[in-house]
């Protein structure tokens, strides 16, 4: 998401990206002959203005998307249609995320509010208020007990889902929070950071635990490997990172989108990251080598987000053509 530049028109979105004085990171040279190349299995028609982000439902058989038009749509995978949208947002839709119990959504907006959905009716139940900028990410953590919400006010708050009350604030002191995720066991948050670093936290004491420094500009992402050991970023300096959470230290760095990275995410089986670029595509890594093994064009503008589908054989995407698509990936584990 490009939530620092939210209220600039797409134009001026462009003219900014075209005029700005750093030097991205180099793309990595990749053997042509080992990149496969997938095509789009289905694109999602509906939106009216830019698709900023994308979640799966825990059985695979749902996705639900956030837009710039207020509305938060949940589409059948299997048909491609639009089952319900969701509309209580007075500004546009920037982050949603479902609980790993399957049974509620929550969505973040511009409107400065987190709303939270009856994932099986549709219904709103709860309306988080208390940042005082736009909201831009929510992540559950593992129970579905607890809502984290990352702001442009510079802080993440934590929710108790139940009944919809804040209950802690983290303050970074270092400007917007870009993106917030927990840690599969529930103990910890990565915040991307408005400063170019990650930062990683106690989510019981409040306590920050490390500041990982490394990118050249802002960290629009991050997102924990399923085993918790790691954490990946993603940034507008066109790389993703990889760190180890215990020390702190820069583990990889995965270069070859060539425009900057709104977005990371891990395989269920911890082997792969897919990424999101300015590029207009979404790049499949190998952790271990951290080559790239698949890349996905399709897309006619920026393209913000990318998840994978809970068995690991799909990938969805979010992107400023107003479009979500979805890709088969299978072949990575055939091969």
């Amino acid at each position: 998401m490009r939530r620092w530049l939210a209220l600039l028109p797409l134009i001026m979105l462009a003219l900014a990206a075209l005029a700005r004085p750093y030097t991205r990171e180099q793309p990595q040279k990749t053997s042509v002959a080992s990149i496969q190349v997938s095509s789009v299995t289905r694109v999602l028609i509906g939106h009216t203005s830019f698709v900023e982000d994308v979640a799966w439902s825990p059985d695979g058989m749902t996705l639900a998307t956030a837009s710039d038009d207020k509305t938060v749509r949940l589409w059948d995978v299997t048909s491609g249609k639009t089952l319900r949208i969701l509309s209580s947002h007075t500004e546009a839709v920037f982050g949603v995320a479902w609980s790993p119990d399957g049974k509620t959504l929550a969505s973040a907006s511009k409107d400065k509010t987190v709303q939270l959905w009856n994932a099986t009716d549709g219904q709103p139940l709860y309306a988080l208020s208390g940042h005082t900028d736009s909201v831009v990410s929510v992540a559950w953590s593992p129970d579905s007990k607890t809502l984290a919400s990352a702001s442009n006010d510079g802080t993440v708050r934590l929710w108790d889902a139940g009944s919809g009350q804040p209950f802690r604030m983290f303050s970074t002191y270092t400007g917007p929070v870009m993106s917030v995720a927990w840690s599969p066991d529930g103990k910890t948050l990565a915040f991307a950071a408005n400063d170019n670093t990650v930062q990683i936290w106690d989510a019981g004491s409040g306590k920050l635990l490390h500041t990982l420094n490394g990118h050249t500009y802002e960290v629009m992402s991050v997102a924990w490997s399923p085993n918790g050991k790691m954490v990946a970023s993603a940034s507008f300096d066109g790389t993703v990172r990889l760190w180890d959470t215990k020390s702190g230290m820069l583990l990889r760095t995965f270069r070859g989108h060539t425009d900057a990275v709104m977005d990371a995410a891990w395989s269920p089986n911890g082997k792969f990251l897919a990424s999101a670029g300015y590029d207009n595509t979404i790049r499949v890594w190998d952790v271990s080598s951290g080559q790239v093994l698949e890349v996905l064009s399709g897309h006619t503008a920026y393209v913000e987000k990318v998840a994978w589908s809970p068995d690991g054989k799909m990938l969805a995407s979010a992107s400023l053509d107003n479009t979500a698509r979805l890709w088969d990936v299978s072949g990575l584990y055939a091969s």
